[in-house]
């Protein structure tokens, strides 16, 4: 049954763009910019547009609100970063501290995005069990990765 679907290419040029493609793909230069692609688009959804993700492939919606004691509280606080939020609205940037740690992270089959700071790691898993969930990516940003990745590899073969 697998066989009905193997293909046999006998054009050479046509052989080596495919092979070209693949390597591309495989490239740890394209999956680190991959990598680094998402995590602006977490960053600039999650800090600049002050919304979350609930799922993968799910909308994007605004972080919930943040409780009115922690909203005086932080106002008192100094180190405050340049784009954290104000009032009760969350963009998850208080100091920083957390989101400037969201990393592309290698591994052996590829890339995983996550913090080197366990310390930020829980912060980011108390904020989701807060109900702001910020860590998966919208159908639509699945879509602009693919194209991003699209152009990527067309652009280096």
């Amino acid at each position: 049954m697998a066989d009905r679907f193997r293909f046999d290419i006998k054009d050479k040029a046509v052989r080596a763009k495919l092979q070209e493609l693949n390597d591309a793909m495989r490239s740890k230069k394209n999956v680190k910019a991959m990598g680094d692609f998402l995590v602006e688009e977490i960053l600039d959804r999650t800090r600049g547009r002050f919304s979350g993700v609930k799922a993968t492939g799910k909308n994007v919606s605004k972080l919930r609100n943040v409780t009115p004691e922690w909203a005086k509280r932080r106002v008192k606080e100094s180190g405050r970063h340049p784009q954290a939020a104000r009032g009760r609205k969350s963009n998850l940037t208080h100091k920083g501290d957390m989101l400037d740690n969201l990393q592309t992270l290698p591994t052996f089959s590829g890339l995983v995005i996550g913090f080197t700071s366990t310390k930020q790691a829980d912060k980011a898993e108390g904020n989701e069990a807060r109900g702001r969930a910020f860590m998966y990516l919208s159908k639509g940003e699945i879509s602009k990765a693919s194209d991003f990745l699209r152009r990527k590899l067309l652009k280096n073969i």
